[in-house]
């Protein structure tokens, strides 16, 4: 019994272990801190990847139901990879189809985004490419231009750590904008300033009195800024920043996105409520 107590007391410990990389450091503790700092993130990395598999498994059984909240959540879910795997896209494209195809406007709103860029994230900071068999920007340029009608914005739950913002109108103004769909794109950011308040008052009234953009961009930020707001403060100060002819622009640009938007509500009405979850 004595001589194996000995022979474990011998025994270099964690804590010796860490005394005797203290003491190499020579005081600074510049090693030592490297060492626990990136300890630290692979302790949280590990901490949010079992995160995610508990999340997927808790959803799975729900989604392969047809539950279209639990499918789209699962998809979003399974967007949000804390690593750098790659996304299923077959089996996120699959989950958002079914929903959206039962009238969950939340699954039609994030397919439709996907679709219309043909991207997918693939975490909380990466887009992909969508793979060539699963593009179709017709549908989702439909898809939005339909939960538009909806929404301003669509957001997941609160409780939902993974997800997906998307702002349908916005998104539509973009995506025409990089076709030859310019009255569409005039358009749609008119129906987003207007409706849904995007940009807001206060980047319009930058972009009007920006240095660096040209003249007609600034007619263009006026004349959503007329659309947007009835504030006569914010913009007596943005057209003191413009020369005449592009302030009188800028108002005939208003006075024909007007009746753009009129017309255009008769197919897509004005958005219901501002955010969805």
């Amino acid at each position: 019994m004595i001589a194996t107590s000995t022979r474990n007391a011998r025994r270099p410990t964690r804590a010796g272990i860490l005394l005797v990389a203290l003491a190499l450091v020579g005081g600074t503790g510049c090693i030592t801190s490297s060492i626990i700092e990136r300890a630290q993130r692979e302790s949280l990395g590990r901490a949010a990847a079992q995160a995610h598999k508990a999340r997927i498994a808790q959803l799975t059984p729900a989604a392969d139901a047809g539950d279209p909240v639990a499918e789209t959540a699962l998809a979003r879910v399974m967007m949000s990879e804390p690593g750098h795997a790659p996304v299923d896209q077959i089996r996120v494209f699959g989950l958002l189809s079914r929903a959206a195809g039962q009238g969950y406007v939340q699954a039609q709103a994030l397919l439709g985004e996907i679709l219309a860029s043909a991207r997918m994230p693939q975490n909380a900071h990466q887009l992909v490419a969508l793979s060539q068999g699963l593009q179709d920007r017709a549908a989702g340029l439909q898809l939005l231009r339909q939960t538009a009608t909806r929404a301003c914005m669509f957001k997941a739950p609160p409780d939902e750590r993974w997800y997906v913002t998307v702002s349908p109108a916005t998104l539509l103004a973009e995506e025409l904008a990089k076709n030859p769909h310019t009255d569409e794109a005039r358009l749609w950011r008119a129906r987003a300033a207007l409706h849904c308040g995007e940009p807001d008052a206060g980047t319009l009234s930058w972009r009007v009195r920006s240095g660096y953009a040209t003249p007609q961009e600034r007619a263009e930020a006026l004349a959503l800024l007329l659309l947007q707001t009835p504030d006569d403060a914010v913009i007596a100060k943005a057209t003191a920043a413009l020369p005449a002819e592009e302030v009188n622009a800028a108002r005939r640009e208003a006075t024909q996105l007007r009746e753009l938007v009129a017309q255009s509500e008769r197919q897509y009405p004005a958005p219901r409520q501002k955010e969805m979850h």
